[in-house]
């Protein structure tokens, strides 16, 4: 576990709009045993990790006061596209670098 870690999100709804914005941080850890690669006081590493997400939707159905429509949704995942790195016992030692990257997606929900 890193020893310092948190998130939080800040939210609102009003007349059928919603918008919500997550952060969150996770700091530095080992993320793997020592006796790594065969050196005995040697692990893996994780950099410190900040994230920021996205989400929206939007009730047609309040917003123009319409029975029957429906809510559009809209997020965006990772959209700071932060990457997690690791490294082998020194910063300059980079093992991996993984980056999901920034993820999009629209959607339309509908009561029948």
């Amino acid at each position: 576990m890193p020893k310092q870690s948190n998130k939080f999100t800040v939210y609102n709804e009003r007349n059928g709009i919603m918008a919500r914005l997550s952060h969150t941080f996770s700091g530095a850890l080992q993320s793997g045993p020592f006796n790594e690669n065969g050196i005995t006081q040697a692990a893996v590493y994780r950099e410190k990790y900040k994230q920021v997400d996205f989400s929206s939707s939007f009730d047609l159905d309040s917003i123009f006061d319409r029975d029957g429509w429906p809510t559009a949704t809209f997020n965006v995942a990772n959209a700071n596209n932060a990457k997690q790195t690791y490294y082998f016992q020194y910063a300059n030692a980079t093992e991996q670098t993984y980056s999901g990257g920034r993820t999009y997606s629209l959607g339309v929900h509908m009561k029948f």
